[in-house]
């Protein structure tokens, strides 16, 4: 806790409150400009519209992709391609001295640049970023492999990892020897569709489905209600 008149803890504070807008979605370029505060669920429901998704979606709606950044998030299609911060090509920065850094891969601020993800700010606030995109279907089909033991799921994973062969891939263990690896895929079509909201809890039902099919958004979100 900071101690009675520390003085670093004194001065003003930066409302950024009002970064939270989608700034430019290119669907050719497969690109999207936005400020920090803008939401993971309402970036998929702009971005749907295009026919395109992040390549990483944290499973809770309101994280923003500033904080995704800044906390290093992962989710499913992480094993393909690492963080969200993986996939971004450029951020604007602000110092604590006031600075606004251009930062990229390839220019001279891009030590900042790499360094940034899992900061928690204490670099400089992001007050933008540009990403990339991938093609969405509407649709995603969940299969669960069943694995009896710990090294069964290891192979299982690893021969994924290995073939690529999936869109994403996360699991549950929900005993040593119940362990359930989720592998899904995008799709056009589903014969029905569930929603892990209110009174439904998407990790209970791994213990028992053998597949199942979400809207895109439903299984981006599907842990937000447990």
């Amino acid at each position: 806790m900071p101690k009675p008149d520390d003085k670093r803890h004194l001065d003003d504070k930066l409302d950024i409150s009002d970064l939270n807008e989608i700034l430019q979605i290119d669907p050719d370029k497969r690109m999207c400009v936005a400020e920090p505060g803008v939401t993971f669920v309402d970036l998929v429901e702009a971005t749907m519209k295009h026919g395109l998704v992040p390549f990483v979606v944290p499973e809770l709606k309101t994280i923003t992709i500033g904080g995704a950044v800044a906390g290093c998030s992962i989710e499913s299609m992480s094993y393909k391609v690492g963080g969200f911060h993986d996939t971004c090509l450029e951020y604007e920065i602000i110092t604590a001295k006031g600075e606004i850094l251009n930062c990229t891969p390839d220019n001279e601020n891009s030590l900042v640049f790499q360094m940034a993800h899992g900061t928690f700010g204490t670099l400089g606030i992001i007050s933008k970023l540009k990403f990339r995109l991938i093609p969405a279907k509407p649709f995603v089909h969940v299969t669960y492999e069943k694995c009896g033991d710990l090294e069964a799921y290891k192979s299982a994973i690893w021969k994924h990892y290995q073939s690529r062969d999936v869109d994403f891939m996360d699991g549950i263990i929900h005993s040593p020897t119940e362990l359930v690896l989720s592998t899904a895929n995008f799709t056009d079509e589903a014969p029905y569709t569930h929603r892990y909201d209110w009174t439904r809890v998407y990790y209970l039902s791994t213990k028992d489905r053998k597949e199942d099919y979400l809207r895109t958004p439903d299984y981006f979100f599907r842990y937000d209600k447990a």
